[in-house]
């Protein structure tokens, strides 16, 4: 009996909790408003659920902190031992990239910026020092749904003067466009779409620019990715806040395009085939990319990354050398024909370098 009455009593006590929070209003997950606190709900709904640094699913949401899954399991249906390669928010990196936006973040970036938004003249594709065997091919997505109207057309147009005297081109931006609405790949899968933006049209660093947009306090907001596709990894995303005006936009795209050239060193200048007919292999680089006719292409298994004791890249060892592409001709905006000169003919993963 008196078991009964208590039992009654916790039932009592589980509607009264029910009612009292069905009647309560939903938090608020998305201001933008501080109030005297340090983030805003929109700041800790971003941290704590968003969760920023992984390579597969949405390429803007949906994320978690497990390690980057191998883009070569797109192209390969084997997933080989020692493929993956964690994606890591240590304090190094993490450090190393605060400081590399550090001066367009601050009150220095209209001095780090060019004096003029106008597009300067196209660096010349193999005439760069710092370049071996090639310019950095880039590719952009936008987040349009994250950003501020016309916004999109401002970064496009301020990145030909970020990228003054870097050695680095540009996929096009249709092309880009092209492959994330056509290609067989889940709805945003950032793994999938890496891989196909590899092979065509050749994209070797896919920024990622998941928010631009203006705050209450007049500075605009930006969130920043960057991925790798040659070593499958996808850095930290970074978070930028900058005064609203051309020369700082300029400044922080700069700064981006700056860590994506220096993290690609960590292996060659390479392309990869996208298409073949008969004996014809079509590669992902042509004249833009510096190629000339009658050059050679070496055809290389995939490498192996080293990962240091954090689980950050530290190097690359390339693979086996299976055969040997010729360049027989030029075509398009940034692709060459090729011929089996000796050896075995490559796979989709195979990486197409100079000798």
């Amino acid at each position: 009996m008196i078991k009964d009455i208590c039992n009654q009593k916790n039932i009592i006590s589980c509607l009264l909790i029910l009612i009292f929070f069905s009647c309560s209003p939903l938090p608020d997950m998305v201001s933008t408003e501080k109030n005297g606190n340090t983030y805003s709900a929109d700041d800790v709904r971003r941290m704590s659920v968003d969760q920023p640094f992984q390579l597969s699913g949405d390429y803007f949401r949906e994320r978690d902190e497990k390690p980057s899954r191998n883009l070569n399991t797109i192209f390969s249906k084997e997933k080989k031992d020692g493929d993956t390669v964690p994606s890591s928010e240590e304090a190094s990196e993490e450090a190393e990239k605060r400081t590399v936006i550090a001066a367009a973040a601050g009150g220095n970036a209209e001095k780090s910026a060019p004096e003029t938004a106008s597009p300067p003249p196209v660096p010349i594709p193999g005439k760069t020092a710092e370049t071996k065997g090639g310019p950095l091919k880039t590719g952009l997505i936008l987040d349009k749904d994250n950003m501020d109207a016309d916004r999109a057309e401002q970064i496009l147009n301020a990145l030909p003067s970020a990228a003054q005297d870097l050695p680095v081109i540009f996929a096009s931006q249709e092309k880009v466009d092209e492959v994330m609405t056509g290609a067989e790949c889940p709805p945003r899968d950032l793994q999938c779409i890496s891989a196909m933006l590899s092979a065509y049209p050749g994209v070797r660093m896919l920024i990622l620019i998941e928010t631009f947009r203006r705050q209450s306090s007049g500075e605009i907001l930006a969130r920043i990715g960057v991925v790798d596709t040659g070593i499958l990894f996808r850095y930290p995303t970074m978070e930028i806040r900058i005064p609203d005006n051309p020369r700082a936009v300029i400044a922080v795209l700069r700064q981006v395009l700056s860590f994506a050239v220096k993290k690609s060193e960590i292996m060659p200048w390479f392309c990869r085939p996208f298409s073949s007919d008969k004996d014809e292999w079509y590669v992902s680089a042509g004249k833009k990319s510096g190629l000339k006719r009658g050059q050679e292409l070496a055809v290389i298994s995939p490498g192996k990354v080293i990962q240091s004791p954090i689980g950050l890249p530290a190097g690359w060892i390339p693979g086996q050398k299976r055969g040997v592409l010729k360049i027989r001709q030029l075509f398009g905006e940034d692709f060459a024909l090729c011929t089996l000169e000796n050896g075995k003919e490559p796979n989709p993963e195979d990486l197409l370098m100079l000798p």
